[in-house]
């Protein structure tokens, strides 16, 4: 409410438009959790230096059943990031990955963050424990065994429904830094 200046969304009702939006191709548990937490991780990215001073609606789509209760500033960016006043793909995204990356660095090598890695498998132990990942590296198999933990970072798990439910991920289940 502080960035958009609007206070009557709630973490539901973006949750709604986006299980909609899916079309039944996500995983409208995961797509939930999600929305439900988009505001604390909002603020944990401010937190760790992200800066936000914009925010735009999403454009509805009425097909899917949008309606003007669904036009709401939700899309949160930095002014600084769009060149020309024009969107450039990525541009906002590249601003969140350079604040979780700064934040990576802090740890030094303790931290080893790696892009481009498609995750093919969790490593478990026989407790369930993940203890590492197999991931695809221009089409090469590799391995990484974690030594305190592993951290999966990606866009559109839901879109991935064997994957989500294999990694059974759950916002109890998560730990802090």
């Amino acid at each position: 409410e502080e960035l958009t200046g609007y206070a009557g969304d709630t973490g539901e009702a973006f949750a709604e438009q986006m299980v909609r939006w899916s079309q039944g191709m996500g995983d409208a548990e995961i797509i939930r959790e999600a929305c439900m937490r988009s505001g604390e991780t909002v603020d944990w990215l401010i937190s760790i230096g992200r800066t936000f001073d914009a925010a735009d609606i999403l454009p509805p789509i009425w097909g899917l059943g949008d309606t003007e209760a669904d036009i709401v500033p939700r899309s949160l960016w930095l002014s600084g990031e769009i060149d020309n006043d024009e969107f450039e793909t990525g541009t906002s995204i590249n601003g969140h990955y350079k604040t979780l990356q700064d934040h990576a660095n802090t740890y030094g090598e303790a931290l080893v963050v790696k892009k481009n890695h498609e995750v093919t498998r969790l490593l478990q132990n026989e407790g369930g424990e993940v203890i590492g990942v197999e991931v695809s590296d221009s089409g090469k198999t590799k391995y990484a065994k974690a030594r305190k933990g592993v951290v999966l970072a990606c866009a559109s798990v839901d879109n991935n429904t064997e994957m989500a439910r294999e990694l059974g991920l759950r916002s109890e289940e998560h730990t802090s830094e």
